[in-house]
């Protein structure tokens, strides 16, 4: 009976791991464009990823 909820346990654990990642990356994205030390600029990144599709 514990081997069937195994792994659904193990599923929940990497999804966890999953979203802690993406929120440490996606808070040290923030603080680097926040800091100056990384320029974004939305009209530059929409325009390659349509020059790549198209």
């Amino acid at each position: 009976m514990l081997s069937k909820f195994s792994g659904s346990r193990r599923d929940l654990q990497f999804l966890l791991l999953l979203g802690i990642l993406l929120a440490v990356l996606g808070i040290s994205l923030f603080l680097a464009v926040s800091m100056g030390s990384v320029a974004i600029d939305l009209g530059d990144t929409y325009r390659i990823i349509l020059s790549r599709l198209g």
